[in-house]
């Protein structure tokens, strides 16, 4: 039998292939709408089925995985867990993220960039958040995984330029 570092690592993989099949096919439904209510009027169908998920997910999680009681009563590790600052922080995350997806939509929409191009721009988000984990967070420290990073922030970089310059719609 696989240790529990094995079966951790697998379930790592997995969720990654997960992040990567649907994060890279979000607004391929779009496709399917009549023209005149794609865009933007796809928004609020976008939040909603993320909130719903999310709560789902949640509840899943929290009751499933953990093993603990959906109770809010005022002594329930639910409770202690809705913590005004974790339930900010969560908020403050979510506007980043549709923030992100409504720039995605503007520009596939109203400045007509082919998804090819704009969903790999949108991948630069990945830069962002190397650049916090490794100067703010402190997460990175060697050198030699910098430069790696840096190395792939390259590649991504040359990658959205080349697909600008030649890609769909070029």
């Amino acid at each position: 039998a696989a240790d529990d570092g094995s079966w951790r690592l697998l379930a790592g993989i997995l969720a990654a292939l997960i992040v990567g099949v649907c994060g890279g096919s979000i607004l391929v439904p779009s496709s399917f709408v009549p023209e005149e209510y794609t865009g933007l009027p796809l928004l609020l169908s976008l939040g909603l089925a993320a909130g719903v998920l999310g709560v789902l997910l949640f509840v899943f999680y929290w009751s499933c995985y953990l093993k603990e009681s959906l109770s809010l009563k005022a002594d329930s590790s639910l409770r202690r867990a809705l913590r005004a600052d974790v339930i900010l922080y969560g908020i403050l995350s979510g506007i980043f993220w549709n923030a992100g997806n409504i720039c995605q939509i503007i520009a596939i929409t109203y400045l007509h960039m082919p998804y090819g191009v704009s969903y790999p721009i949108l991948q630069c988000a990945l830069v962002v958040a190397g650049l916090w984990g490794i100067f703010f967070f402190k997460e990175v420290t060697r050198c030699g995984h910098i430069a790696v990073f840096f190395a792939g922030v390259g590649i991504l970089v040359g990658g959205v330029v080349l697909l600008g310059l030649f890609g769909p719609g070029s």
